[in-house]
């Protein structure tokens, strides 16, 4: 089974959560970085929650993985 974290010094790479929605919804309602996904850019929240719940999905099912990679500490 995979491991749903790993971490360096400086970064961690973990599965997505309901936590990480606002984030999810900063990106994919941009359209500049959705343009070449093969969807509309998103208007709410709760849509980032699907994604979130689709990724999941994916995971489970062995068909797919999107995690995220985040800064464990602010670089000054």
């Amino acid at each position: 089974m995979i491991s749903s974290e790993y971490e360096t010094q400086r970064l961690a790479l973990r599965q997505l959560s309901a936590k990480d929605a606002d984030a999810i919804f900063s990106l994919f309602s941009n359209s500049s970085v959705i343009e070449y996904y093969d969807m509309e850019a998103i208007i709410n929240r709760s849509e980032a929650l699907a994604i979130i719940d689709l990724f999941d999905q994916r995971f489970i099912k062995n068909s797919g993985i999107r995690w995220g990679l985040y800064l464990k500490k602010r670089i000054s």
